[in-house]
């Protein structure tokens, strides 16, 4: 999910910062931390912009003067602006862009200042920021579970008449923990098995599989 909105803000030697077109582009991206038990999910807003090149008064804004940017963001108020108390991250440097992890479900209003040297010595100005983005993040309900293997023991398939796959012979191991494919592919003795990969199985030289699928019993991670 992808919003691109053009911004103008300002950057004066003195008092405001200089005028230029700000680019802020916010991409929700959902992802899973998969623990033994539990799962956490987060998204993740990915912003960039556009360094401004003049202050207002018009004079140039070297990027050697910009000494960074700062990110105000937060789940959005009513009016859609960003919240007193907001999360404040500053990203230092003249980099475009930063990633920000989102806790929780809800719309987030972001915006951006850009921070540069002054007229005096040692100076800092902070410009107005620009106006308000937002997205809204709602997590998957129902995210997919991992499978791990849970007994070493590794088959190939035949097929049976009616087009399923049942266990032909034991053809190798692979060892506990390795992660399998997210489908049941047969059902044995001890219950569901799931598509493994070829490339983490030690097979038994006696064996042959004759099958391009290879199989073990895996449970949820």
């Amino acid at each position: 999910m992808m919003s691109k909105d053009r911004f103008v803000f300002w950057l004066d030697r003195n008092l405001l910062p200089a005028s230029a077109g700000l680019w802020l582009a916010i991409t929700a991206l959902v992802f899973m931390l998969v623990l033994i038990v539990n799962r956490a999910e987060a998204a993740s807003a990915d912003l960039s912009w556009v360094a401004p090149t003049t202050r207002v008064d018009s004079t140039p804004l070297p990027t050697t003067e910009i000494v960074g940017y700062r990110v105000e963001w937060g789940l959005c108020t009513a009016t859609n602006t960003v919240p007193a108390g907001a999360t404040v991250t500053d990203v230092v440097g003249p980099v475009l862009g930063t990633a920000l992890t989102l806790p929780a479900n809800g719309k987030y209003c972001f915006r951006v200042a850009t921070r540069a040297t002054g007229s005096a010595p040692g100076e800092v100005l902070v410009s107005a920021y620009t106006n308000v983005v937002w997205k809204t993040w709602v997590a998957d309900p129902n995210p997919p579970s991992l499978f791990a293997v849970a007994h070493r023991a590794v088959y190939d398939l035949k097929i049976n008449t009616d087009g399923s796959y049942a266990l032909r012979i034991n053809v190798g191991t692979v060892p506990i923990g390795t992660q399998c494919g997210s489908t049941v592919i047969a059902t044995g003795s001890r219950g569901n098995y799931y598509e493994v990969q070829r490339d983490d199985v030690t097979f038994d030289p006696s064996k042959t599989p004759r099958s391009t699928k290879l199989v073990a019993y895996c449970q949820p991670a």
